[in-house]
Formats: C-alpha cells, sequence, structure tokens
C-alpha cells in the first residue's frame, strides 16, 4: 500500500502531465497562427477530458511565459489571447 506522501507525489505527476500535455496542444493550436481570443472555459471545451482546473493552469503557465496575453473582459471574466508572433 502507497504511503500517502506516495500517492500526493504520483497525483501531482499525473496532473503535471496532463497540464504540460494541455500547453503543448494549445502551442500547436493557436501560438504560431496567433488571433485567437475566449475564455477559458471555451478554451476549455477542446479538451473534454480534462478537468477545467487544469486547461486554466495551462493557459495561466502559457500568460506567464509570454506566449498568450490576459485581458479582463467587461463582465469580469479572464480571456486568454494568442497573438500573432
Amino acid at each position: 500500500m502507497m504511503k500517502s506522501n506516495e500517492l500526493r507525489h504520483s497525483a501531482s505527476t499525473v496532473v503535471e502531465a496532463e497540464v504540460s500535455r494541455i500547453q503543448a496542444e494549445l502551442l500547436r493550436r493557436f501560438a504560431g497562427a496567433g488571433g485567437a481570443m475566449a475564455r477559458a472555459d471555451s478554451f476549455a471545451a477542446l479538451f473534454p477530458a480534462a478537468p477545467f482546473n487544469h486547461v486554466e493552469e495551462a493557459l495561466y503557465r502559457l500568460w506567464q511565459e509570454g506566449i498568450a496575453e490576459s485581458h479582463c473582459l467587461g463582465d469580469g471574466m479572464l480571456a486568454y489571447y494568442f497573438p500573432s508572433h
């Protein structure tokens, strides 16, 4: 039986792999062409099997890396934009 620390580490490794996979797919689909802007939930629709928070984390990391921009919409919701490079 795994200990709780081993379970947590295993779970975090799975989450990290999923977030990295989503990041790579977002890059493949949007970073090259640019011009795509949507709310996180719209991007999440592209990954129906992934938990929303994993997609949100992938978008956040792309924003941190300067690949995507974030904009606050009039309704207060955050949208992510992939500019043309």
